[in-house]
């Protein structure tokens, strides 16, 4: 809790974060939680917060399955306990394996995805960059 900043990363697994992760935010949030109404935590700091999550589907339909408001949800969480900004980045049509040719992945177009992240990855790394950049000047 004397943090200045926390980055949170996860996968998206079947429409949620991982279990580790909902397991970290769980005991992270709760612990200082009250039931009181006019203090909800006993946590009086400010942390910048940010939630980085990677998921296998395009951006087109990260947007039609609403992730967004999966993730938007989590910042307020975040920002609401951790009494500080929050943000999110999603990392869209990752490259899961270097070779699709060992695993049962038929669904998948291996040139596809090779050139998703050819393409893509430098941009993510350059928004993680930018994030970074945000939770030092807010934490």
């Amino acid at each position: 809790m004397a943090a200045d900043a926390l980055i949170l990363g996860s996968p998206i697994y079947f429409g949620n974060l991982s279990a580790d992760a909902i397991a970290f935010l769980e005991r992270l949030l709760f612990a200082p939680y009250t039931y009181s109404q006019d203090n909800l935590s006993k946590f009086t700091g400010h942390i910048a917060s940010a939630l980085i999550c990677t998921m296998n589907v395009s951006e087109a339909l990260m947007q039609q399955m609403d992730y967004p408001t999966l993730m938007k949800r989590y910042t307020q969480y975040m920002a609401g306990m951790l009494r500080g900004p929050s943000e999110w980045l999603a990392i869209t049509d990752t490259l899961q394996f270097s070779d699709y040719g060992k695993y049962m992945s038929s669904i998948f177009d291996p040139e596809h995805k090779a050139r998703m992240h050819a393409e893509k990855f430098p941009e993510d790394l350059e928004k993680a960059k930018e994030l970074g950049a945000w939770l030092a000047t807010r934490g």
